[in-house]
């Protein structure tokens, strides 16, 4: 009896709900839809191309005053035409922004059903394409609209005009890229690189190849040609590699040990541990005195990383504690030294400077984690950042394995990278392009004109060319 009357409370409290959702349905389907550009209307977008910032991607996107019931496919388009109409209304004699300095890498987006704002279009603006340095109008409208046959645009909130600003000095060297795979070399996994006394590169692999699950090989830059280097244990990921004195050190990240390796044998695999008892081991440097720098990350759940310093001709050991060089409180992911000797280091919370005497607590520099944001290095923002390499004027190369974007940080004039600029150079909506995998091994060559870097799941590893015009 019981049961019975519960069961007959509970239906006839849920026949108001459902009368509810019925009504809040018939709500949300009110189209046929009314559209606009998101931000037309108002004043334009304005965007100042520097030779720090020399390009920029533009967002664009649909919005809905009135949403409909059906998925709406919305292209977008620059029509040049309409510059006229916008120096006539503002009082402005600004040019036309060239057809060569702009692209639209992602033309279409997608409006779903019951939203108010639809996927985002990307606008692609290359400064070193524009001729001269002033204002540019780039006016932006719609080109399609499908799903609907009856919709409605917003009167005035159908062109959204970018201006587009280029102030670069008369003696600015501009940087260019190209991207193109070293040939013959292909590995999964690829996750360390770093430069072998030969000039070829050493790249480890975590997940590699059958025959080298785990391995760490030589390759020709330019040739691709290559060879095992080391075999290491099943158990083994090599994360970590530096170079000194003839010896390439491993770090090993499963089972918390160090490596090392005589570049001048020939047997693969002919290694030695020389340090062990370290927790989560992701990154290896040396500074320019022969001392090993090792990083270990931390655990997911009290953090503390930490970062051990093994004194030239004493690279050896058990004891970590007798090694510490500096512990942070949140879990620190990759390093290296700068032109001054100080140590970089990247973690959960940014990049920090570190004495190279260790006299100091670490020092915030700029950025943090958990986001994709370029623009100004104090707001910039990184999804999952592996590894980062220097160049000689002290910019930094950015492995965002998280975003699946290359980065590059323009080094400003404070040392602290403060007044620094963050810009995607691989990735979505560069020009060029997307990478199949996110990137983790990132190496710079000594003049700082060609990047190196493995594709996750493409297996290639790549190099960017940098030239100046």
């Amino acid at each position: 009896m019981k049961r019975k009357l519960l069961s007959a409370i509970m239906f006839g409290a849920m026949i108001p709900l459902m009368f509810a959702c019925e009504e809040k349905q018939e709500e949300q389907v009110v189209g046929p839809a009314s559209l606009a550009i998101q931000g037309a209307g108002a004043e334009a977008v304005n965007y100042t191309l520097t030779d720090q910032s020399p390009s920029v991607t533009v967002s664009v996107r649909a919005e809905a005053a009135r949403i409909s019931g059906n998925v709406l496919s919305i292209g977008f388009k620059v029509d040049l035409s309409m510059v006229e109409a916008y120096n006539q209304a503002h009082g402005t004699d600004y040019q036309s922004l060239p057809a060569e300095a702009f692209e639209m890498t992602v033309p279409s987006v997608i409006l779903p059903r019951y939203n108010t704002v639809s996927s985002t279009s990307e606008l692609r603006v290359n400064g070193p394409d524009i001729p001269e340095n002033g204002t540019y109008v780039l006016p932006v409208t719609f080109d399609s609209i499908e799903g609907e046959e009856n919709f409605t645009i917003e009167e005035n909130r159908d062109i959204l005009y970018v201006l587009i600003t280029k102030d670069f000095p008369e003696d600015a060297k501009i940087r260019t890229y190209t991207l193109s795979e070293v040939p013959q070399f292909s590995r999964k996994g690829m996750h360390a690189l770093c430069w072998l006394p030969d000039g070829n590169l050493a790249v480890s692999t975590v997940a590699g190849d059958p025959g080298y699950p785990h391995s760490v090989a030589t390759v020709n830059p330019s040739t691709g040609e290559n060879s095992v280097l080391v075999n290491t244990y099943g158990a083994n990921w090599p994360y970590g590699l530096a170079v000194s004195d003839g010896i390439l050190y491993i770090g090993y990240k499963s089972v918390g040990e160090v490596g090392s390796f005589d570049l001048s044998g020939t047997v693969p695999g002919d290694q030695s541990t020389v340090i062990s008892g370290l927790n989560q081991v992701l990154d290896c440097a040396v500074d320019a005195d022969g001392n090993l720098y090792v990083l270990c990350r931390g655990d997911l759940w009290n953090n503390h990383g930490r970062i051990y310093k093994y004194p030239a001709g004493e690279i050896s050991g058990s004891n970590a504690e007798e090694n510490l060089f500096v512990e942070f409180e949140s879990r620190i992911l990759c390093m290296e030294f700068d032109a001054a000797g100080d140590l970089i280091v990247y973690t959960a919370q940014g990049f920090y400077k570190v004495a190279k005497d260790g006299s100091s607590e670490p020092e915030y520099m700029f950025a943090s984690g958990g986001g994709d944001v370029d623009g100004a290095a104090l707001q910039a923002k990184f999804s999952d950042l592996y590894s980062f390499s220097l160049d000689p004027d002290g910019n930094m190369w950015i492995a965002d394995f998280g975003a699946k974007k290359v980065k590059f940080v323009q080094k400003g004039e404070m040392e602290d990278y403060s007044d620094a600029t963050v810009q995607t150079i691989v990735g979505e909506g560069t020009s060029l392009g997307t990478l199949a995998g996110g990137p983790r091994g990132i190496i710079v060559s000594e003049d700082g004109t060609e990047i190196y870097f493995g594709d996750e799941n493409r297996y290639a590893l790549h190099k960017i060319k940098v030239t100046f015009e």
